[in-house]
């Protein structure tokens, strides 16, 4: 039927059963061809009720409705051709896994919670983790230009729209950090919001240095070679990422964290 036959139809039905049936008669009506629906006992309005119930039906169901209260159908509705099934092909097992693959990952994001005053640092930690493989589309850091809020935006809304449940928030801690109150406020509205965090932490500020919601977390120190390793797992597990070749990753991992020690010594006045 077309949808204007369809709508004529369960016009007629609701008619019908406005002016012959009670409200108790149409649910037992509806029950007999499996209909789920919200049984009312007592309605307003018998046709508004069993037309709103009837309508989204199938034309099988609407058609076997009509012939069981004697109503007058066109033929072509009484006869009409069942099409044949296209059997539907399931996508190969490669294919099922890549697509849920790609569900896992939409939406993810790690995002750097630093204080500005550590943002070359910051970029170093940038360069490991695409050294790991993610994208530069899956970071959030606002001390760089393609990574952070862009230019017009309201900062506050950014920080709500990046800090959700599918945010890994990386706290690069020092004293800096725990000096700037946006920072503070990161760390309590990533608290609050995100599941997953990992401390690390720019010597020589230490453990014994972390206040506020994460003292008891499991952190690291930002040129512990192990630590790296073990966050280069996580994040792989956060992204479902293939791991880079071992050898790569080394020599990589190496050139970034000397380049850190140097900028650290560079730094030691600051601190």
């Amino acid at each position: 039927m077309t949808l204007k036959e369809k709508s004529q139809l369960v016009e007629v039905i609701g008619t019908h059963l406005q002016g012959k049936f009670t409200a108790a008669q149409i649910n037992s009506l509806l029950k007999r061809y499996r209909i789920s629906f919200d049984k009312q006992t007592v309605v307003r309005n018998k046709k508004l009720y069993a037309t709103g119930i009837i309508g989204p039906q199938s034309d099988d169901v609407i058609i076997k409705i009509a012939k069981y209260l004697k109503l007058d159908i066109p033929e072509e509705y009484k006869n009409k051709p069942k099409q044949p099934k296209v059997p539907i092909k399931s996508p190969p097992k490669s294919a099922r896994l890549q697509k849920s693959v790609s569900r896992q990952i939409i939406g993810k994001k790690v995002f750097i919670s630093h204080a500005s005053a550590d943002k070359d640092i910051v970029e170093k930690i940038i360069d490991l983790l695409k050294v790991m493989g993610v994208n530069s589309d899956k970071i959030f850091c606002t001390s760089f230009d393609g990574y952070g809020i862009d230019l017009g935006d309201n900062f506050l809304d950014a920080l709500k729209r990046e800090l959700n449940k599918d945010a890994l928030v990386l706290f690069v801690f020092s004293k800096k950090f725990y000096e700037s109150p946006i920072c503070l406020c990161e760390m309590g509205a990533a608290w609050v919001t995100t599941k997953e965090h990992v401390p690390i932490l720019i010597p020589p500020f230490g453990f014994a240095d972390v206040k506020g919601v994460f003292p008891n977390t499991q952190g690291m120190i930002l040129n512990d070679k192990d630590k790296i390793n073990s966050l280069k797992e996580r994040i792989e597990k956060f992204f479902s990422l293939t791991p880079a070749k071992h050898s790569i990753w080394e020599r990589e991992r190496n050139n970034i964290l000397e380049e850190i020690d140097r900028r650290l010594n560079a730094m030691r006045f600051y601190y």
